[in-house]
Order: C-alpha cells, then sequence, then structure tokens
C-alpha cells in the first residue's frame, strides 16, 4: 500500500516542519464574548428560516425557525462565517453570506462590551445588507446576496 511513496520520512518532515508553530492562535480563537445574531429587514414580507454560523474555534451553529427569528444571547466565539435563507415571497427565496476576519471582528467584539447583537440589517430589496454592533459598522471581509432554491415548511406557497 504504502509502497508508491517516493518520499522519505526526512523529506516529508524537512517540507512540512513549521519551526515557528505556536498553538496561541488556535487559545486565541477559544476566546468567547456574550452575544446574539440578529437578522432583518424592512420588508414586511421578510421571513427568516435558518441561520448557520461556522466560528473560527471550529464550533458550528445551525438555528431553524423559529429559535433562529430571535436567537438568545450566549458565549459564543468569534464567527468566521455566516450564512441564513430567507424568503419575502414566493420565488423570492434568498441566501446570504458574510465572511468574516478575525482580528478585525475580534477587536469589534471585544469593545463592544456584554450582552449585544451583531445585527444584520437586509435591504428591502434583498440585494445588500449591513452589518452592526451597537449601531456600529463591522468591518468584514466580503458579504454576499444570491437566490436561493432551498424550500422550507412555512415557505411561501
Amino acid at each position: 500500500m504504502f509502497a508508491d511513496i517516493s518520499q522519505t520520512r526526512e523529506e516529508i518532515r524537512q517540507r512540512m516542519f513549521m519551526p515557528d508553530a505556536s498553538p496561541q492562535k488556535w487559545k486565541e480563537y477559544q476566546r468567547r464574548y456574550s452575544w446574539a445574531p440578529f437578522i432583518s429587514s424592512e420588508n414586511k414580507a421578510f421571513r427568516l428560516f435558518r441561520t448557520q454560523s461556522e466560528y473560527y474555534n471550529g464550533e458550528t451553529e445551525i438555528m431553524l425557525r423559529p429559535w433562529g427569528v430571535r436567537p438568545p444571547v450566549k458565549e459564543r466565539a468569534v464567527p468566521k462565517e455566516m450564512s441564513f435563507f430567507w424568503e419575502t415571497g414566493k420565488g423570492e427565496a434568498f441566501e446570504g453570506r458574510a465572511f468574516f476576519s478575525w482580528e478585525k471582528v475580534n477587536q469589534q467584539f471585544a469593545k463592544a462590551g456584554k450582552d449585544f447583537k451583531l445585527d444584520f440589517k437586509i435591504a428591502p430589496d434583498n440585494n445588500s445588507m449591513q452589518i452592526m454592533i451597537n449601531n456600529q459598522p463591522v468591518e468584514v471581509d466580503s458579504t454576499r446576496i444570491y437566490k436561493s432554491e432551498f424550500k422550507f415548511k412555512e415557505s411561501y406557497q
């Protein structure tokens, strides 16, 4: 099975060894803050169905309707990526994504205080979003919104 490997252990060690490796980054990723994601829109037909958060510490959290509509504030790590699914009418299903930088968002979370909301305000036309903490814009790497094919039990018929 391993007879086809054409590298020696020493060659692998030289190529993959990281002499300055430190667990510090992973220890920092374990930091938690007391917060909740809150996703809203001024569009009166807005229905949020699913929220999925992937955190820098490796955890994943999925909240479905009705829990994701008003999630509790609790200890959570810093988000790496958040995805959410909503509809504003029949044939108007969307998926939004936000990608976060550890350095930028961790700094903002540290300054936010206790029990804050990470607000995602989706534009009424579903084409853009603002992300805020305590009414201050959150710096993100990127955001994306696109049409979705997902259907949910409470989808518009």
